[in-house]
């Protein structure tokens, strides 16, 4: 969040199955919670290419270096029907950061 209030950032997320890829481009944030070490992210997007998708993103943060963190997504299409979906899984590379209040 800005000092405004303000959520900011993106989401870029693509994948590479062997029916065909999904990419997956955040192009308004509506609403970011957390609690504890997990953050949920509800926002609008396009995906590949077409737009006016909606999805959940799932980020849980398990300590450093980051091993163990994970991540889920759940798109729907503009009707509302599910075209992706699972549920939070351990990342292979990266680290999640979910930011705490100052003190913790």
């Amino acid at each position: 969040y800005l000092k405004n209030d303000q959520i900011q950032g993106g989401i870029l997320y693509v994948e590479h199955p062997p029916l065909g890829a999904f990419t997956l481009k955040s192009n308004a944030l509506t609403s970011l919670s957390i609690v504890g070490s997990t953050a949920v992210l509800l926002a609008k997007a396009t995906l590949n290419g077409v737009g006016n998708h909606s999805f959940q993103a799932t980020f849980i943060d398990n300590g450093e270096p980051g091993v163990t963190d994970q991540f889920g997504l759940q798109v729907k299409n503009p009707a509302g029907g599910v075209v992706l979906m699972f549920a939070p899984v351990t990342l292979v590379g990266g680290n999640i950061q979910v930011p705490q209040p100052a003190g913790k």
